[in-house]
């Protein structure tokens, strides 16, 4: 596992993962028990954007009272 982040509010959940298997790197955000994006991707510099994006989406969400489950 690359990255995963799971936080909770008020009995809603939002998940942030980034993993790598043999088809490349799998990318999925999943809001209570929907996925909101799932795509793979085989360019590393994506990734890193994507995790830079999914970061600042936990910090405001951390600011607005989310917590790490």
């Amino acid at each position: 596992m690359v990255f995963v982040k799971r936080l909770i509010q008020s009995g809603h959940t939002r998940e942030f993962l980034i993993r790598h298997d043999a088809k490349g790197w799998e990318i999925r955000e999943a809001q209570d028990s929907r996925i909101i994006r799932l795509h793979r991707s085989a360019d590393w510099h994506h990734v890193e954007r994507t995790r830079a994006v999914f970061e600042q989406q936990i910090d405001l969400l951390e600011q607005a009272g989310w917590i790490e489950a």
